[in-house]
């Protein structure tokens, strides 16, 4: 009967559990905190020991509410959707590694049990494999974006205090404009406001009818009703004015427009920004 460590079973099942929680942060654009990664990697090396001495524990709802755990110890919770969001890329990554890991393990004469598996690898061999692996995940995640994320600004909101960060794609269709001022109008997900707001005013901006709770919205904040169309037709949106808005570290003058439906790989959209209409103004000028 083979000897196992239960030491190297934890060690090795965090680290693994880091490089998943890992790329599912780089996968669903999440903010993270490595600590809080390495929490809810922990979580999961305990329970992989947990498993491997009880068996019972390896059952299929003891794992998804281990996973689930495990996303909360690293994420937080923001809504059900960016949660199942994180979940479906964390269960890919899983799909994946476990796969191969399988093989890989079960080829080098692995013990598997409980559907947890402890391969006979030396630490530094598990530090290794797992740095390696860590890479693989950054360049692919990051190599598959690169051409979105070239197209994208990073926005940084401040409202009473509070700030939310998130990127933005720059959509040359968004041709949004506050008519009081023409400022751009940056259209962004409920869920990226969520540092902003308490969960109540989250609540209220996800209603389909925004023109029925205006008068619930904080009163220390100025909202009002933007029309704007959409390939789904005319609609109304809740807009407010941030105290401040920075783009890639840049300050900009911009009306935010909150939008409850995903708007896709992005939680925002931003049209031109004013400093770059004017510079491609002059350049066209120049040019001519």
């Amino acid at each position: 009967m083979r000897t196992v460590y239960i030491d190297e079973l934890f060690l090795l099942n965090l680290a693994a559990d880091y490089i998943l929680l890992y790329g599912a942060a780089q996968t669903s654009a999440a903010h993270y905190s490595r600590l809080r990664l390495l929490a809810g990697a922990a979580f999961g090396g305990l329970y992989a020991v947990a498993a491997y001495l009880l068996p019972a524990a390896g059952s299929l709802p003891a794992k998804l509410v281990s996973a689930a755990v495990m996303l909360l110890a690293a994420f937080g919770y923001v809504s059900r959707r960016l949660f199942l969001r994180r979940a479906a890329a964390l269960a890919v990554y899983s799909a994946i590694m476990g796969g191969a890991a399988y093989a890989l393990s079960l080829a080098m004469g692995a013990d598997a049990r409980g559907g947890m598996i402890y391969a006979p690898w030396t630490l530094r061999a598990a530090i290794l494999a797992s740095a390696a692996a860590v890479g693989a995940v950054s360049i692919a995640s990051r190599g598959s974006s690169r051409q979105r994320e070239s197209g994208s600004v990073r926005i940084r909101l401040t409202l009473g205090g509070r700030t939310a960060e998130f990127s933005a794609l720059r959509d040359s269709g968004n041709t949004l404009r506050d008519p009081l001022d023409g400022s751009p109008v940056l259209v962004v997900e409920v869920d990226a406001l969520a540092p902003l707001f308490p969960p109540e005013t989250l609540r209220l901006l996800r209603s389909p009818f925004p023109a029925d709770v205006m008068e619930k919205l904080p009163p220390e904040v100025k909202w009002r009703l933007l029309p704007f169309v959409t390939a789904a037709g005319s609609r109304l949106a809740p807009a407010f004015r941030p105290d401040s808005a920075e783009a890639d570290g840049r300050k900009i003058h911009i009306l935010a427009a909150v939008c409850r439906e995903p708007l896709g790989a992005f939680p925002a959209l931003i049209g031109e920004i004013e400093g770059e209409r004017r510079e491609t103004r002059e350049h066209l000028e120049k040019a001519s």
